[in-house]
């Protein structure tokens, strides 16, 4: 049987959270609001070093910069390891990818960073389809086999 450790391909956190307007009123609380529901904070976390982070990245993406480890680390005013950390975690979600030490938002082929909201709920939503449709299966078996 193959490790069920295996199995797993990817995982995602995303929190139904309401977006009231006065979370709309600045750009630290949107991304604070942006950074829960994607599942990079916790609620009630004291360590915050995402929000830096991702204000920078967000930032250098729409202004069509792909930025290294070093220039977010700068940019943010947090250590390489903990840039590194984030980015390695957002290209685990699917969400960045990195070339050649630069990073970006991954955004296909057709795209630009200003298409961006688009292209993380294009991802989200292949992405939950694709597990959707694997549980479907999982319970079309179960059933069969309580129905045998």
């Amino acid at each position: 049987m193959v490790p069920e450790k295996e199995l797993i391909k990817r995982e995602y956190t995303v929190r139904g959270m309401r977006l009231p307007n006065e979370t709309k009123l600045t750009r630290q609380s949107l991304l604070r609001w942006l950074c829960l529901s994607l599942g990079l904070l916790s609620p009630d976390e004291s360590r915050q070093s995402v929000l830096p982070i991702m204000d920078s990245f967000l930032e250098l993406q729409f202004s069509g910069q792909k930025p290294t480890v070093a220039e977010l680390s700068e940019k943010s005013g947090q250590p390489e390891k903990a840039v590194r950390y984030h980015m390695h975690r957002l290209m685990a979600m699917g969400l960045a990818q990195e070339e050649k030490r630069h990073y970006s938002f991954v955004l296909d082929s057709s795209s630009d960073s200003l298409s961006l909201p688009k292209t993380f709920r294009e991802h989200y939503a292949e992405s939950l389809l694709a597990s959707l449709f694997s549980i479907e299966g999982a319970l079309k078996e179960l059933q069969r086999s309580y129905e045998g």
